[in-house]
């Protein structure tokens, strides 16, 4: 990677990128399907996780980072050693050194063999390879793009242009495109020609010279017009021995940095010198555009302007958030990432500063420790479905420290997630687990509550959603995002009465397989779902007549891997005490007061099985909902909130509460409840996700639930 002091830039030379965050953050709708605004604007953050460490000053040794969601490895560019660094991101507090991977003596398609003194540049993972821009000893000379497999084994390699900076893969993996940034030599003896690499790699072990093409400038020197504001002022000098001929305007353009559109059809090529973008076409890999990026009158007020090479001397800002797409943007001078919020490009907004360095080091030319990250160079987003936590991730590579920090993303934000109607609902919650490893998907009838809350349990521990269907069809909106996620197993939780054979005929057609977990009624239902379970952990018992005290429980035994089984008030069903003696628990937790689960109904479970039965109730449902959050950890990230007195928009949120590991607390419609405020009081949540729409919670409970954000 140029720093600045190797490459005056009229662009920003800090890395950018761009993240989407999960869909539960998405503009909320309210229950008649119409867009409504949410009540709250969220407030994003970055909290430090953790920090691997080279221990190297200035030397460059962590420039860009790649995540593989797969291995959950972190490929770290090190130009001081000319290799990459993987880390074992498993555990982003603690970033881990697993092994180097070193380009020299990799034998390329063309016969040439990468020598001792190359640089890798950049590093791009894509499935189970990963690909790297290699820079030659000698700059002006020929670099490679080569392909490794995730464990580190060589895959092959190719030639591509002078100085291979920045590497990209195509969504569709089809095709790497390398900026070949050409850079002039050091005493400007010679100048190499700046060109895009375009290389098609169906299979990156069978690659050959003939699938690389290139992408030229030739042309602005042979008659095509340079637009207006594209500037061109380097030396003219000559190409070096071995390149191909190349005009002072080509010689000029140098490619840094590269994004390519999400049909895999352009690339967006960054020429900072020249202040300039260019378009490639990715199936010709021609030019097919270049514009000038305006010119900004930094005398006019308001606009600020850091001229100088210290830290500590530019202005403030780094707005108002109103929706959830944002741009991280690394600052190499002071340091840190800054973050923008940029679905609307017209209307780009600040919202964001964090910055790692410790102020209180003295740091004058060599590495201290405890001095924290500097020089923040390649920055790199991390979605929830790829994440090792869940959460949205944010690496950062710093080159002057020689660090790699991995951030959390959070939103301290009261959102709400809502449909149309409770199927639109789950299926808003199902898009929380995104890419998720499941490869099931549970299905339970909307029209009656107690099969979605038994299975919204076993879904948390299988990271699996629960969606909703009509009894006798698959509602439109349930089939589309069946046909999204695309599961390998369908569990049908229900006997044929909640979910009729033609709702099984259904699926086979839409080709997936299925299973049921069904019984007579819920009681049965319940035991055969606890089936799944192994025996001798603790077992979750609820009201199968009153539903606020399974809802909530069902997210605190996804946390434990507990089943969670149904009974009458006064009366042991027969199923029930059956399961439990299969299951033979070292506990049971009897969820709720007398009023749902009788004292001798909670006397005949501990008989039947031999292990105490402990009450978790409180004076309501609320209470009992406080009560059972208190065996999540002290402090939790999020926190779901539901309706106490309707339950439809929030069946289905115990799975995704039980796959986070975060508890739900109930509220009235109208009114948030004392003691649910108190809770929020004690988690403090960086976020509070409330479930349904406005008839199930109120905007103005949302606008109370704000003062207990951070």
């Amino acid at each position: 990677m140029r720093t600045p002091s190797r490459s005056l830039s009229l662009l920003t030379a800090a890395a950018l990128t761009v993240g989407v965050l999960p869909a539960a953050l998405a503009t909320p709708t309210d229950d008649a399907g119409e867009t409504s605004p949410a009540a709250v604007d969220p407030r994003l953050a970055l909290t430090l996780a953790g920090t691997h460490k080279t221990g190297q000053f200035d030397e460059s040794a962590a420039e860009i980072t790649s995540f593989d969601p797969l291995t959950r490895r972190i490929f770290v560019v090190n130009a001081l050693k000319g290799a990459i660094d993987i880390l074992d991101g498993t555990d982003p507090s603690a970033p881990s050194f697993v092994e180097t991977l070193a380009a020299e003596g990799a034998e390329a398609a063309d016969g040439s063999v990468v020598p001792a003194g190359a640089t890798i540049n950049s590093v791009k993972v894509h499935g189970e390879w990963i690909a790297v821009a290699v820079e030659a000893p000698d700059k002006v000379a020929h670099g490679w793009a080569l392909f490794y497999s995730t464990d580190g084994d060589y895959l092959g390699g190719v030639r591509v242009g002078s100085l291979p900076d920045a590497i990209t893969v195509s969504p569709d993996g089809t095709k790497v495109v390398v900026a070949n940034e050409g850079e002039p030599a050091d005493d400007f003896s010679s100048d190499p020609e700046g060109t895009v690499s375009v290389i098609d790699v169906a299979d990156p072990t069978e690659i050959s010279q003939d699938d690389v093409r290139t992408a030229r400038f030739t042309g602005y020197d042979q008659g095509t017009e340079l637009p207006e504001g594209v500037r061109v002022f380097g030396p003219d000098v000559e190409v070096p021995e071995g390149h191909e001929p190349a005009g002072r305007v080509a010689r000029n353009l140098e490619p840094e940095f590269s994004a390519i559109s999400a049909d895999s059809s352009q690339a967006f090529v960054s020429l900072q010198e020249a202040n300039a973008i260019a378009t490639i076409d990715l199936e010709t890999a021609e030019v097919s555009n270049l514009w000038a990026i305006p010119l900004k009158d930094w005398s006019a007020e308001g606009n600020l302007l850091d001229t100088s090479n210290r830290d500590g001397e530019g202005g403030e800002g780094i707005g108002q958030v109103g929706s959830h797409t944002f741009a991280f943007v690394g600052l190499e001078r002071i340091g840190g990432v800054m973050t923008f919020d940029v679905t609307d490009p017209a209307d780009v907004r600040f919202v964001d500063y964090v910055n790692n360095r410790n102020w209180d080091v003295a740091v004058d030319g060599e590495y201290v420790e405890g001095m924290g990250d500097l020089g923040a160079e390649g920055v790199e987003f991390v979605a929830a479905e790829d994440s090792p936590t869940g959460e949205p991730l944010v690496i950062v590579a710093n080159e002057v420290s020689g660090s790699t920090s991995v951030f959390t993303v959070g939103l301290q934000s009261v959102d709400r997630v809502a449909g149309a109607d409770r199927y639109e609902t789950a299926v808003a919650l199902s898009q929380q687990f995104g890419n998720a490893d499941s490869d099931t998907v549970f299905l339970t009838t909307g029209q009656a509550y107690p099969d979605a809350l038994v299975a919204a349990a076993r879904a948390g521990i299988q990271d699996a959603p629960v969606l909703l269907t009509r009894g006798e069809a698959l509602s439109s909106a349930t089939r589309t995002e069946l046909q999204r996620l695309a599961p390998e197993q369908v569990v049908i939780v229900g006997g044929e009465s909640a979910l009729a054979p033609a709702i099984a005929t259904e699926l086979d057609e839409l080709g997936f397989s299925t299973t049921r977990h069904a019984g007579e009624n819920r009681y049965e239902t319940a035991a055969a779902i606890s089936g799944e379970y192994e025996a001798g952990g603790t077992v979750y018992l609820a009201s199968g007549q009153a539903y606020p005290d399974a809802l909530v429980g069902s997210a605190a035994a996804g946390l434990e891997d507990a089943p969670v089984l149904l009974t009458r008030t006064d009366l042991l069903p027969q199923a029930t005490r059956t399961a439990l003696t299969s299951l033979d628990p070292s506990e049971i937790i009897v969820l709720g007061g007398t009023d749902a689960v009788s004292e001798e109904v909670a006397a005949q479970a501990a008989a039947a099985t031999g292990a105490p039965a402990t009450r978790v109730g409180g004076q309501d449902r609320y209470e009992t909902a406080t009560l059972l959050a208190e065996r999540f950890q002290p402090l939790v990230d999020a926190v779901f909130v539901a309706s106490g007195q309707d339950y439809p928009d929030a069946l289905t949120g115990a799975a995704v509460a039980g796959a986070r590991r975060l508890p739900i607390l109930l509220t009235r419609p109208d009114k948030l409840t004392e003691v649910t405020g108190a809770t929020l009081d004690r988690l403090d949540p960086q976020r509070i996700i409330v479930l349904g729409g406005p008839v199930a919670v109120a905007d103005d409970v949302l606008d109370a639930m704000e003062q207990y954000l951070p």
